[in-house]
């Protein structure tokens, strides 16, 4: 690594540590007390299983980012085959964004609890790769230096260099209009957590309410917000044991019901929608069970 770039490094993690750190170490100390606890296999059948489990469990990770791996795959072949087109320090930053990649997805599939964000970390190493794969392919190979001279001049340009531009600035946009467009569709949607919250507060929630979104659209409400997820995750009897008659559920789900759903199927089939709101592509009501 060269210099400039571990004193940016260093310039850095002093930031990090004169802005958060020292003026506020308790709170560095409760954030590393909520980390969870992850653990590696005990066997190598078991590694063997969590690798390859990650493929269908990556808690939406790998289907969000598959465009930009497939490119960046593609962009790390072109500077590895066009690697003399590079500068030094080009080069330097390509073997640390890979070995930063690298690092980074080895611990994500060794390790036992990985949601999608402990991936967001590696977005910034895919991106850095397909830059200098557009640099290798793109740039044009200098000619050897006239003897006696130190300089080299730029070769002609080869007639697929535009062409190999148009197919990257393609890549690039496939990966960028998607996002864009998302960000687009989130901003514009009606239903912000401010206004649900304030929906909740003013529904006149008197019990216990569960739900997988129930914590966050009733967290203003002072009662017991349970997580549930159908029979998996506290799916005993909340109904008759903790009082619940307040469910957050996706209305167009059928399997996004309580637990208890079909131990009181009565109570259950009589519920009423307080307020219906969009969230993350999926509408989620307010129901009220007699």
């Amino acid at each position: 690594m060269g210099p400039r770039a571990t004193t940016t490094l260093f310039l850095a993690a002093a930031a990090w540590l004169i802005l958060v750190v020292l003026p506020d170490p308790a709170a560095l100390a409760v954030d590393l007390r909520i980390l969870h606890t992850s653990y590696l296999p005990a066997d190598p059948a078991g590694l063997v299983r969590l690798v390859l489990g990650y493929a269908v469990r990556s808690d939406g990770a790998l289907p969000a980012s598959l465009g930009l791996i497939a490119v960046a795959a593609v962009a790390t072949a072109i500077v590895v085959a066009r690697r003399d087109r590079l500068t030094l320090d080009s080069r330097v930053l390509a073997g640390a964004a890979l070995g930063w990649l690298v690092t980074g997805a080895v611990t994500l599939l060794v390790v036992t609890y990985r949601p999608s964000r402990y991936v967001v970390p590696l977005l910034p190493a895919l991106s850095i790769l397909i830059a200098l794969g557009w640099a290798a392919a793109t740039r044009p190979p200098t000619r050897a230096a006239v003897p006696g001279s130190s300089a080299t001049t730029p070769a002609r340009r080869s007639p697929g260099r535009r062409s190999i531009a148009a197919l990257a600035a393609i890549a690039v946009g496939a990966l960028v209009v998607p996002g864009i467009l998302e960000a687009i569709a989130w901003s514009g949607q009606p239903s912000t957590l401010p206004a649900i919250q304030a929906d909740a507060l003013g529904a006149g929630i008197d019990t216990p309410i569960e739900g997988k979104m129930a914590p966050a659209f009733a967290m203003r409400v002072a009662v017991p917000a349970i997580v549930s997820l159908g029979s998996m995750v506290n799916g005993g009897d909340l109904y008759a044991d903790r009082g619940v008659r307040w469910v957050v559920a996706a209305r167009d789900d059928p399997t996004d019901t309580p637990g208890w759903a079909a131990t009181h199927p009565q109570a259950w089939a009589a519920r009423r929608a307080v307020a219906c709101h969009p969230w993350s592509g999926t509408v989620y009501c307010l129901y009220r069970v007699p």
